[in-house]
């Protein structure tokens, strides 16, 4: 994590062992964004992701030029490129009927 915090490499809404960011800081957040979706009169929907195999909806190519710009060691550009070898993820959607 302290290369990611160094390089700047996650976005601001990222809080998985971040540093004065906790799970609480994230359900909050969560929550209030879809409050003010209601109010908006909007339908909201969540989802979740068990992101535990990294980056799974990266352009992974470009994740590596990225780390290279921002010169990272060569050593963790290559552990990262090699667990992004041969991953894929798959989502199927489907509708629910909303009750009458």
């Amino acid at each position: 994590m302290y290369y990611a915090e160094k390089y700047n490499l996650l976005l601001t809404n990222h809080f998985r062992d971040r540093a004065k960011r906790t799970t609480l800081d994230m359900v909050h957040l969560l929550v209030h964004r879809i409050k003010n979706e209601w109010r908006k009169g909007k339908v909201v929907a969540v989802l979740f992701l068990d992101i535990e195999g990294a980056f799974p909806n990266a352009i992974n190519k470009q994740l590596i030029r990225n780390l290279k710009t921002r010169q990272v060691p060569k050593q963790i550009v290559e552990f990262v490129t090699s667990k992004l070898r041969d991953r894929s993820t798959m989502l199927c959607l489907t509708t629910i009927p909303q009750a009458q």
